[in-house]
């Protein structure tokens, strides 16, 4: 019958509470709650008919771990069936994402679902009240929803009290955390139920049936705090764990729960769902405030016996013994939050200043706590906990210790004004706030007792707002997650640390961010800092995260300490370091250059270096070259980009001028119009253009004049002719791309045009050839993967028919053109680089014989050590193209002419495609 009637009656509910903000972090030693599996754990109170009253409130708070499409119980007084027929009592579930109370009105269940959705991992404070003909729903405080119908307790039947089951004890288990449950035989008011979400329930207090607040933190079983009904203490049924969380009073975050009117701000949501703010005068509204949140500015200049004119007030007190901050005060006069109420003197206030740089917490009545925070003028994180005597701060730039007053109180009750606070008239009281705030969180607990709290806390802080937690001996020792995981620790490269990352349990989701230290709110740059920002992560899961910093080396250029194959290059002196945990995918990468003087003037002379070994050497291992995608407004852009964990990276500013054929940077560039030498038409030396290599001449090749478009070329007999460039990692990188104009004199396959082949067992390097394929001639790319290899054919060739062939590897595919078309394309499961053999030109080994001869010409090879970008491709293309009389394309295909800057001066045209020339 109960299945049935939830298979009838689709449901939807799920759980939230005011701990938008936990951290699985540590509290104090009562602040415990019970975590249930959802398998078979629960907690149970035998049958008492104080716990099936009449007339009734249940509450509890709650943190569901998982969404549901399926019945899980949070507190069940009893409810069954008599007979099978009957209904009776009641059940606090979670299902399909929403809150749900079901009760029994003899004849069936009836259920009242919220409106409000359930957040997972996030608590919420639910509770139901019946007055004898209504029901009641609220979350966080607010109603949800009512109903009206009849109701009978269960009291004829016997049954238990259930805390994370229901009735049947075998069924309906609740994943997640529960605590204070509390159980009332009259039903509360609006105002009752809010008032008890943040506070502390005498044991006597009217109508208090049982207050179970599991606070006992280890054992199996529970008890009731209540003294108005004696016993109701329960047992724990199959091991549920005791987990230690702190509780919040307010929480207030310009992410979530604003709202704004152009630049004047029109609400602000508590997300700690205690109290309603109400906005009076005109507090300001700053998008994109600190990177790229929003923060709320206040300008007050009114005397302390006057109210603020711009303020929020809430509507219900709270208590205060720790809380944190994400602030900066445009004066030394200036209090940011207060209380509607006032003290015995003046207002209470916190995080307020008093004429000098000492930020103070007082009650109101000229007793303070104080500490020193020398960044007013800059958004900071400060953290307080005056739950001791005298209490402690932390603060980002890594100071910490006690207050600098030893009074003795340990809390601060206060109903909430934000933007200053009421000195009931008295001139002396706290001055107005004037500055911008974007986070406060405050607790009627203590925080501090376990350093992990203070990290993980300002680690959520940090991360967020892009603000630098400067590393100290104390506490602040690394950045830490709320599962502990260290996300930064490196002593070397802990400058203007920031990055993006997702942490469900603490509610940050961070996918684009810069330091304020170099940068700004919406990712601008200030002048002369060399701002990065990282953004647009193509996958960001809870517990992912991409930290970056640097080694604070000079934003000057540089021509040392970079790869062989970008020789005579400009790099920046200074380097970043990753702390990649888990995996954000790619993501976009800007570098600012206002303010800063470097060489490139265009996105070509820019490119990304990232020293995948991390050691920092760019001249060793394994380093990854990305071209700049755009340079515009000072901003360098690189997209797509792959940060590997422990990566160190540079930035080229600009590529040598000399070197490579429409594009600079070749690692080798042998041409026969240049560097050659001859004796009786023989050729005896071949210099390389970028001046990386010597080769050496094998037998007998031949130099022909005027041979391709009045160009020469090298002409090889297929017999032993060819030429060898000695071993170098620079032309077996991890990616590349070569270029060669090439002739077949004959219509005969085999023959090797290039090769690195190491035909030993480990099986490495690459090869150009060409084969037979369908009865056609073709172009042939292999590369070597151990046993196997990668093949790829592409590009019909004929007798005495000049090509020109380009192989792109980008480290996942190889692509082969023919004649700036491309002519096939495929991936590479693996790549084994060559270690060993030369680089041969025109021959290849068998074993270690000379074999494999090629018979034909070449007028041009170049070697790249990165795979290019189309753009790139396109210029080295269209130089061969118009140098050696070649038409880019097959006469079928259209294809664009582009020169060395980047300029297309021959459109790609569909009607005028043929036999193209310049």
């Amino acid at each position: 019958m109960k299945r049935k009637l939830r298979e009838t009656f689709p449901i939807q509910i799920s759980l939230i509470l005011i701990f938008v903000f936990i951290l699985n972090y540590t509290s104090e030693a009562q602040n415990y709650a019970l975590d249930f599996n959802g398998i078979n754990q629960y907690g149970q109170v035998s049958h008492n008919d104080a716990l099936k009253p009449n007339q009734f409130t249940i509450e509890a708070w709650v943190r569901a771990d998982v969404s549901n499409n399926t019945y899980k119980a949070i507190v069940s007084t009893g409810a069954s069936y008599n007979n099978g027929v009957n209904a009776y009592g009641a059940i606090l579930y979670n299902y399909n994402n929403r809150w749900v109370l079901a009760y029994g009105n003899q004849g069936a269940f009836q259920y009242l679902t919220s409106n409000t959705p359930v957040q997972v991992g996030v608590w919420t404070h639910v509770a139901a009240t019946y007055n004898g003909s209504e029901f009641r729903l609220y979350v966080n405080g607010n109603l949800d929803r009512t109903t009206n119908h009849g109701y009978s307790p269960d009291k004829p039947n016997g049954n238990a009290l259930y805390i994370g089951a229901d009735y049947t004890t075998g069924g309906d288990y609740f994943d997640g955390l529960i605590d204070y449950v509390r159980i009332w035989n009259a039903a509360l008011t609006d105002q009752q139920i809010r008032n008890n979400i943040s506070r502390s329930i005498p044991p006597n207090e009217n109508n208090l049936v049982a207050n179970y607040e599991f606070n006992e933190g280890s054992g199996s079983s529970f008890s009731n705090s209540s003294t108005n009904v004696s016993g109701l203490n329960g047992t724990l049924v199959n091991g549920p764990t005791w987990e230690s969380v702190p509780r919040k009073t307010l929480h207030l975050k310009t992410d979530v729960g604003l709202a704004n009117s152009g630049n004047n701000l029109t609400g602000w949501q508590d997300q700690a769902g205690v109290n309603n703010f109400t906005v009076i005068g005109t507090p300001g509204y700053v998008a994109n405030g600190i990177n790229f949140h929003p923060t709320v500015s206040f300008n007050n200049t009114d005397a302390p016996s006057t109210l603020p004119s711009s303020r929020l007030e809430g509507n219900t007190s709270i208590q205060v013994q720790s809380a944190i901050v994400v602030m900066k005060s445009n004066s030394n006069t200036s209090t940011l939050l207060g209380s509607t109420v006032p003290g015995p003197i003046y207002g209470p206030g916190l995080f307020g200043y008093r004429g000098n740089e000492n930020q103070l917490i007082g009650r109101g009545d000229d007793i303070f706590k104080g500490f020193f925070n020398l960044d007013r003028n800059d958004f900071s994180i400060a953290l307080i906990d005056f739950s001791g005597l005298p209490g402690k701060f932390f603060l980002n730039n890594g100071n910490e210790g006690v207050f600098s007053f030893t009074t003795n109180f340990r809390d601060i009750t206060v109903t909430p004004m934000v933007g200053g606070t009421n000195n009931n008239g008295n001139a002396s009281g706290w001055n107005p706030f004037n500055g911008e705030v974007a986070e406060i969180v405050t607790y009627p607990t203590p925080l501090l007792n376990d350093p992990s709290n203070v990290r993980r806390l300002m680690t959520y802080m940090a991360i967020k707002y892009g603000i630098t937690l400067n590393k100290n001996t104390q506490t602040l020792t690394h950045y830490e997650a709320s599962n502990g995981t260290i996300l930064w620790d490196d002593e070397n490269y802990w400058n203007d640390v920031f990055g993006i990352g997702r942490d469900d349990a603490s509610g940050l989701n961070q996918s684009q961010s810069n330091s304020i230290n170099t940068g700004s709110g919406d990712g601008t740059g200030q002048s002369g800092k060399g701002n990065i920002v990282i953004s647009d992560p193509s996958t960001l899961a809870d517990g992912d995260f991409l930290m970056i910093g640097h080694d604070n080396g000079a934003l000057t250029e540089q021509s040392n300490e970079v790869p062989a194959s970008l020789a005579g290059s400009q790099r920046i002196g200074r380097e970043w370091k990753v702390n990649h945990t888990n995996d954000v995918g790619t993501i976009d990468l800007t570098f600012n250059t206002l303010g800063l003087t470097f060489s490139g003037t265009q996105a070509s002379d820019f490119k990304l270096l990232i020293d995948t070994d991390g050691n920092g050497n760019f001249e060793d291992g394994t380093v990854t070259v990305l071209d700049a995608n755009s340079y515009s407004g000072n901003v360098i852009t690189f997209d797509a980009v792959i940060l590997p964990q422990g990566a160190v990276f540079t930035f080229i500013t600009k590529t040598s001028g000399g070197p490579g054929p429409g594009v600079p940077g070749a690692a080798l560039w042998l041409k026969a119009d240049a560097g050659t030498t001859s004796s009786s038409g023989t050729l005896t030396s071949w210099l390389d253009q970028t001046g990386n290599f010597t080769s050496s001449i094998e037998s007998n090749p031949q130099i022909r004049t005027q041979k391709v478009n009045f160009q020469p070329s090298v002409a090889f007999d297929g017999t032993n002719d060819g030429v060898t460039i000695p071993y170098s990692p620079v032309l077996n990188s991890p990616t590349f791309t070569i270029n060669i104009v090439v002739l077949r004199p004959n219509n005969l396959s085999g023959g090797k045009v290039i090769d690195t082949y190491d035909n030993s067992t480990t099986g490495a390097g690459y090869s150009l050839d060409n084969a037979f394929d369908g009865g056609q001639l073709k172009w042939n790319f292999g590369l070597k993967n151990g046993s196997g290899y990668t093949q790829i054919r592409g590009g019909n060739t004929s007798i005495n028919q000049w090509d020109l062939l380009t192989v792109k590897y980008d480290g996942a595919n190889v692509n082969f053109y023919k004649d700036g078309q491309l002519a096939g394309t495929a991936p590479v499961g693996s790549y084994i680089q060559n270690t060993v053999k030369p680089f041969h030109i025109a021959y290849g080994l068998n074993s270690s014989t000379p074999s494999f001869f090629f018979r034909g010409e070449i007028a041009e090879l170049s070697y790249h050590s990165s795979g290019l970008s189309d753009a790139d491709l396109a210029k080295i293309q269209s130089y061969l193209a118009i140098k050696y009389g070649i038409s880019l394309g097959d006469n079928t295909s259209a294809v664009a002419y582009t020169s060395a800057a980047g300029t297309t001066f021959w459109p790609a045209n569909a009607t005028y495609k043929y036999d193209i020339l310049k």
